[in-house]
């Protein structure tokens, strides 16, 4: 069986046209759909409701993979609260780049936030930053199987090559 874990991930933002501005000025995504408004049973059951669930709905597509973004409409008065990772369902994003520093610039100059410096993880560089909304975006100048080799040399008991 195939299965694709980086397809795509919808996230919440709470002003559409400054995310698709955001994720097209640093990330060099494009709307692949205009934005719309999404409104119906099929949407309330979607989300395991309350009745009349409506949303901003728009696709980013990047070089490699995709994001949902969803502006809430109804219920209404709800705005973002990000969640600490340590008490959401989802971390992070993880996107690669070819350049952290010039990406974590265009961050900061987009309406982002930096949240862990840039480091160096084996051999690359990785940051942990935040959309304006504070959807936690983790950027690395390497695959995500070069971060596991990076993962194993710093946590050796992570490698199942290594007896516990």
């Amino acid at each position: 069986m195939k299965t694709f874990a980086n397809d795509h991930v919808g996230i919440r933002v709470t002003d559409m046209n400054r995310s698709i501005r955001f994720y097209t000025e640093v990330f060099g995504a494009e709307a692949v759909t205009r934005p719309f408004l999404m409104q119906s049973e099929f949407v309330d059951s979607m989300f395991e409701g309350p009745p009349g669930i409506s949303f901003m709905f728009c696709h980013m597509k990047f070089d490699g993979g995709l994001i949902e973004l969803f502006e809430f409409q109804e219920p209404n008065g709800h705005p973002s609260e990000p969640a600490h990772p340590s008490r959401g369902n989802i971390t992070h994003m993880g996107f690669e780049v070819d350049d952290v520093d010039a990406t974590v610039e265009r961050i900061l100059a987009n309406g982002g936030r930096l949240i862990f410096p840039i480091t160096q993880w084996g051999d690359h560089r990785l940051s942990y930053t935040a959309d304006p909304d504070g959807n936690v975006i983790e950027i690395a100048d390497a695959t995500i199987f070069e971060l596991i080799d990076g993962t194993r040399a710093q946590f050796p008991e992570s490698d199942f090559d290594v007896p516990l």
